[in-house]
């Protein structure tokens, strides 16, 4: 017998409140051991039940079925499905073995019939649509046992009766998401035995026919979803000050438990809530920087290729360096990924003759494997205070609420539970939801919610919000919805002084006025300051590095130097450009780059410049006539400097093009409209000519061309002629609909800046937005206006 039993509260489960009578025992199987832990600790009567892992469940049954059946790790299969694709498909590239290898296992869960999924295949590029039925084919002829077959095997028997003779009751617990195949494990178990599944009624109600839990009960409630209303003593701190605001609520009443708005509370999230003495449990990354430094010198060591022999002796040699130092300087997390990395070598050789030679392909594979059989290790403060507060995450409900005085934490920082996206498009949804649940972020956001709203309602929580987030982030808006925030002021705020470092006497600025100057002004008046004035930045140098700006450069060198050599595709040309001029570049900087950094560096470098030459070949094909100048200097006579990356002239008009390395250097339209950035509309402002004659203008996104930002000119052909380039305006009400208005009221705006900052003499810390602080040279020091 299967039976969902919708709760209104999860006590229902803790007293057994679903079983038929008071003396029935249960096992009680987890998603994973925290789940295990939670319900464990919650229950009324802990005699009554067994609490074990899903996982520990499925392998003790498989032990009854045959003793020696296990079912292969994950770091197995990654290596065996790794040496079949360098075997027949090494055509493709590393990056696409690991999408297909992902996209094979996310398959199984729904069938183990290849028949029934290949269908999905033509959603897929051509490395995927042939490499799923090698997979496929090859578990099945070697019969080998993953997770999803381990399953299979286990629904046999159990429908046979081979296991599981005598009735028992059994409750699932915790589960956000259960696949097919664990489906119809659930289903054969309940043959024999008793199954329950808990689930919240509330969230039933709002679930649906493709969700996990519609496939053990389809039917709807006849009931409406209870609205659910709370008023709940509120805090609220300015952006990045929640460290201070947390000091002053301990002082005026004392903290005993933090929750955090995070699903799963990290070293990271946990630092600023720590401020008070606090005690938590997350995962150590304590082999990441060592599995670097390794893999650095491995990837050095093998080049174009070794044989697995040399890269052994290699390793082994390393390895022995490191044992034979006194025991005060041996490195043990250095000699443990030393030893992981040779194990797993010698069994990644052993699996096929192909794998005598090792190349980077390999060594991509060998770095995943290491990844996943990493111990699992943890990181707990530890100090003399007796009385620390808990952190916990929002994967954490069952554990909190316990304590006197508890608190609510949410910023921008913390990420909650999202409820939006999918792994598969729309059409692949359509077909896999024939075979099984599909994961939906938004039954898990439910849960959660469902999980967090019972557990205000039955403890004495309070909130800490970050000022105007509830505003602007609609995740958080739609997880505290129902919940009205009661302000609450401190009985005894403190009052902080800070000083400002940073306050001296300041010089004027005389010099000539810049886009990037004026930007920086606009963006804050002391990082200008200490930027063009009174210099603090350093310049870093490093040989064995080509710092992101340099490859920038030299992106635009390449550019300009193909236009003079030809005004057509030539790709013999394009690569004679790309090596002189990386040449010279590495010369003429004394840069020493390993094999590996240099082929990255390339790499770009050809990718990105071809795609800003077939930019501004399109235009100047379809713009018959047309010519192009780079590095263009704005009109010579005014106060200002400054170059243009690409001017080009057709006829008597123009379109003006600046080159970014990728979207995240690109600003928003609406940043420009709203003059928040303003490098181009300052070069329509000084380039020459009027704003009549530009055609179009804009950012030319280099790594990905079709997401460049290109915005119509004021020329009465504008949109015309962008339409015979292939460009197309934004049907989008903005601004630029009537240009002339709009540039009338920017150069009145820039014209006013520039006044301001010729006058300027104090310049303020007052950033526009936070992350103008991150690359300024004196943000640890700045009191970033919050001084005055």
């Amino acid at each position: 017998m299967l039976s969902v039993y919708l709760y209104s509260n999860s006590n229902e489960v803790h007293n057994l409140e679903l079983l038929d009578n008071e003396s029935e025992n249960a096992t009680i199987i987890c998603p994973h051991p925290m789940a295990a832990d939670a319900i464990r600790s919650k229950m009324s009567d802990p005699s009554r039940v067994e609490v074990i892992t899903i996982s520990k469940f499925s392998s003790d049954l498989l032990g009854e079925i045959d003793p020696e059946l296990v079912a292969k790790r994950k770091a197995d299969l990654l290596g065996q499905l790794a040496t079949i694709w360098k075997k027949k498909l090494s055509s493709f590239s590393a990056d696409s073995f690991f999408d297909s290898f992902n996209l094979f296992t996310e398959l199984r869960g729904y069938t183990l019939d290849f028949e029934m999924v290949k269908e999905v295949l033509p959603f897929y590029d051509e490395a995927i649509q042939k490499s799923l039925p090698v997979y496929w084919m090859y578990l099945e002829q070697l019969e080998l046992v993953d997770e999803h077959k381990a399953n299979e095997i286990l629904t046999h028997h159990l429908k046979e009766g081979d296991v599981e003779k005598k009735e028992k009751t059994y409750i699932f617990w915790g589960f956000n998401h259960i696949n097919s195949g664990q489906i119809d494990f659930i289903n054969a178990l309940g043959i024999r035995n008793k199954v329950y599944i808990p689930f919240s009624k509330e969230v039933f109600k709002q679930s649906r026919g493709f969700d996990w839990i519609r496939w053990f009960r389809a039917d709807e409630l006849d009931e409406e979803v209870v609205e659910f209303k709370k008023s709940v003593e509120s805090y609220f701190f300015p952006k990045k000050r929640l460290a201070s605001k947390l000091l002053e609520i301990e002082q005026d009443n004392k903290i005993s438990e933090i929750l955090l708005g995070e699903k799963k509370v990290s070293l990271d999230s946990c630092l600023e809530a720590s401020v008070i003495s606090s005690n938590f449990r997350t995962n150590a990354d304590l082999f990441s920087s060592y599995n670097k430094r390794i893999f650095d010198k491995v990837e050095k060591f093998v080049g174009e290729e070794v044989s697995s022999e040399e890269l052994l002796a290699f390793i082994d040699e390393s390895l022995n360096t490191c044992l034979k130092r006194e025991f005060e300087r041996k490195d043990f997390r250095l000699i443990k990924v030393y030893k992981l990395l040779k194990d797993v070598l010698s069994d990644y050789v052993a699996l096929s003759s192909d794998n005598e030679v090792i190349k980077f392909y390999d060594i991509q594979v060998i770095r995943e494997i290491i990844q996943l059989n990493f111990p699992r290790d943890y990181f707990i403060p530890i100090g003399s205070d007796q009385t620390k507060c808990p952190i916990f995450g929002l994967n954490e409900l069952e554990n909190c609420g316990t304590t006197k005085s508890p608190i609510f934490v949410v910023s921008e920082d913390y990420q909650g539970v999202k409820k939006g996206g999918s792994r598969y498009q729309e059409d692949v949804i359509k077909f896999l939801s024939a075979l099984g649940p599909i994961q939906r972020p938004e039954l898990e956001f439910l849960i959660v919610r469902e999980k967090f709203r019972e557990l205000i309602n039955e403890s004495g929580f309070r909130f800490c919000l970050q000022e105007g987030l509830m505003d602007s982030d609609r995740n958080w808006n739609d997880f505290l919805k129902g919940i009205e925030f009661s302000e609450i002021e401190l009985s005894s705020p403190k009052e902080i002084v800070k000083k400002d470092f940073l306050n001296q006497k300041f010089s004027s600025f005389t010099g000539k006025v810049s886009a990037s100057k004026l930007q920086s002004y606009l963006d804050c008046p002391r990082k200008f300051y200490y930027s063009f004035i009174d210099r603090k930045e350093i310049e870093v140098s490093n040989s064995k590095e080509i710092r992101p700006n340099e490859i920038g450069s030299l992106e635009h060198e390449v550019i300009e130097a193909y236009f003079k050599k030809s005004k057509i595709w030539d790709e013999p040309i394009f690569k004679e450009v790309v090596e002189n001029t990386y040449a010279e570049f590495i010369k003429e900087n004394r840069k020493h780059l390993n094999d590996m950094k240099e082929k990255l560096s390339l790499y770009e470098i050809y990718n990105y410049s071809e795609s800003g030459i077939k930019f501004v070949l399109n235009i100047l094909d379809n713009l018959p006539g047309s010519t192009v100048e780079f590095e263009t200097s704005l009109a010579e006579g005014s106060d200002v400097s400054g170059r243009i990356d690409c001017l080009i002239k057709y006829e008597d008009k123009f379109v003006i093009l600046d080159f970014k390395r990728s979207g995240f250097s690109i600003p928003t339209k609406s940043d420009i409209e709203k003059f928040n950035k303003i490098q181009l509309p300052f070069y329509l402002n000084y380039f020459g000519g009027d704003l009549s004659s530009v055609i179009f203008w804009g950012f030319v996104n280099l790594s990905e061309p079709e997401a460049s930002l290109v915005i119509n000119g004021g020329h009465d052909l504008s949109k015309e002629l962008m339409s015979n380039v292939g460009l197309s305006s934004s049907s989008r009400k903005s601004g630029f609909d009537q240009i002339s208005d709009w540039f009338e009221d920017y150069s009145d705006f820039e014209k006013e800046a520039i006044g301001n900052l010729f006058k300027e003499s104090e310049w303020k810390a007052n950033p526009r937005k936070d992350d103008v602080c991150t690359f300024c040279s004196v943000s640890n020091l700045c009191t970033r206006g919050s001084n005055q």
